[in-house]
């Protein structure tokens, strides 16, 4: 995964990510995927305080959605 690969999933769902804010959540799955993965999501309040709210809403919203799908 790269930030590139951000972006364009996020094209794809129709969500407006910046450069900067793909490279931002690209560093955070990188160094909070394995909480996440174990259902340790708390490590998500870390993003809010580096995203627009927007953007940061509509995350929790595709990660509600899938975790729903996969668990």
């Amino acid at each position: 995964m790269t930030p590139n690969d951000i972006l364009t999933f996020a094209i794809k769902n129709n969500i407006s990510v910046s450069s900067s804010e793909s490279i931002i959540i690209y560093n955070f799955i990188k160094r909070n995927y394995k909480f996440i993965l174990n259902g340790d999501d708390s490590s998500l309040k870390e993003l809010k305080k580096l995203l627009r709210d927007d953007l940061y809403n509509k995350i929790i919203e595709l990660y509600m959605y899938y975790k729903n799908k996969l668990f």
